[in-house]
């Protein structure tokens, strides 16, 4: 066969093979959070409104397993080397063996987030309308993306291996770094918001073919925010 037909060949079978552990994250992505997407889309004001109260106690340990498996390669490296049969049920190993080892710390820095967050949005609504809300609401404003931002960060920091930081130290050292390079912080909050609102917008595009990359571009993005404190290699 001819060596350019060959190499035509396995890019083709790499482009597949990337394809389809995208696919296989995305699924698991959305099989993890779905209970909570019916719950509240499916209900009242009252119940939705504590559904997205809950999202990012749910939400946060498959984002910390799926930056897992960016992390190691499973996607488009090694993994995908091994042929498309294999390469799906290795992602989905690295993705629930991830999961499950994150999901305490992840479920609390949630539970932390949706808390702060609650009280800051319940604080802009006490105030509006007043004199004070000036001030107020920008502060809360600030408070929760500060929040959210740092909670972000320690996911991708958590996914690392040999990071001897105490929590103390990780938490300070995402809050610092993801204000000095807020332009990748920035970044990384926009792929996150384009793919909630493509999940919202269309559902079957949101979940099945664009989800995946935008996680990429933002774990990308946290992750290079986070380089002075990641040891190489």
């Amino acid at each position: 066969m001819h060596p350019e037909t060959v190499g035509h060949r396995a890019g083709a079978q790499q482009v597949g093979r990337t394809a389809l552990s995208l696919l296989v994250v995305n699924v698991l992505v959305g099989l993890s959070t779905a209970p909570l997407w019916a719950v509240g889309l499916s209900a009242g004001p009252i119940r939705t409104g504590a559904t997205l109260a809950a999202l990012p106690v749910f939400v946060l340990p498959a984002l910390a397993a799926t930056f897992a498996v960016f992390r190691t390669s499973a996607v488009g490296g090694p993994a995908s080397e091994r042929g498309m049969p294999e390469a799906p049920r290795r992602v989905a190993g690295i993705w629930w063996r991830a999961w499950r080892r994150h999901f305490g710390m992840s479920a609390i820095v949630g539970t932390i987030l949706a808390f702060i967050v609650a009280v800051a949005l319940i604080n802009i609504g006490v105030f509006l309308g007043s004199p004070a809300a000036t001030v107020t609401t920008p502060l809360n404003v600030l408070v929760a993306l500060l929040t959210t931002s740092t909670a972000l960060h320690l996911l991708a920091l958590q996914v690392e291996s040999g990071v001897g930081l105490p929590l103390r130290k990780r938490i300070q050292a995402c809050l610092a770094l993801s204000v000095r390079r807020f332009h990748r912080t920035v970044l990384g909050f926009v792929a996150l918001l384009v793919a909630g609102s493509m999940i919202l917008e269309l559902p079957p595009v949101g979940v099945l073919v664009t989800l995946a990359p935008l996680l990429w571009v933002a774990w990308f993005m946290f992750r290079t925010t986070l380089d002075p404190v990641i040891p190489e290699g």
